[in-house]
C-alpha cells in the first residue's frame, strides 16, 4: 500500500519513538485524512519487525469499528475478530464497561499495539466510557 507523504513520515516518527522506548504516540488529523490506514501500516511495520504480538483497536461505535476492522484486515492480511489465529480485534469503548474486558489480562504478557480512535469519546463522567476504565483495563 502506498502511503501519503504525511502518513509515511508519521509511521517513521512513531517507529523512531518506539525504538527509544516511548510507548505512546498521538496522531491528530482531519476526518478522512487516512489515520486508520496510517495506523494499520504502522501495525504492519511493528509486526514485520517482530515488535508486537497483537493489535487491539477501540472506537466509539460499531460502524466505526467495522470500518477499522476492514482496513486493518486488508492491510495486515490477518483477521481482526479476536479469534484464535487472528492478529487482533476491534471493540467499541462501551465494550470496556461490560466486564468482558478482563479477557485482556492474558495480553499482559504479550506485546500489544493499541489504537484508540476518537479517544475523546472515552472521556467525561459516564463510567461506561471513562478514560479511567481504559487506563485501568488496557494500559
Amino acid at each position: 500500500m502506498k502511503l501519503r507523504r504525511w502518513q509515511h513520515e508519521c509511521v517513521e516518527l512513531a517507529l523512531s519513538k518506539y525504538s527509544l522506548g516511548d510507548n505512546a504516540f498521538f496522531v491528530h488529523a482531519t476526518p478522512g485524512a487516512g489515520k486508520t490506514n496510517m495506523a494499520a501500516a504502522l501495525a504492519a511495520e511493528l509486526i514485520n519487525k517482530n515488535l508486537i504480538d497483537h493489535v487491539i483497536c477501540f472506537s466509539p461505535s460499531t460502524a466505526v469499528s467495522n470500518s477499522i476492522k476492514e482496513t486493518f484486515e486488508r492491510i495486515l492480511n490477518r483477521g481482526m475478530n479476536g479469534m484464535l489465529g487472528d492478529i487482533g480485534a476491534v471493540y467499541t469503548y462501551q465494550y470496556l464497561s461490560t466486564g468482558q474486558s478482563k479477557r485482556f489480562d492474558i495480553l499482559l504478557s504479550s506485546r500489544v499495539f493499541v489504537v484508540f480512535d476518537e479517544i475523546h469519546h472515552a472521556s467525561g463522567d459516564n463510567d461506561a466510557c471513562s478514560g479511567q476504565v481504559i487506563l485501568a483495563t488496557v494500559l
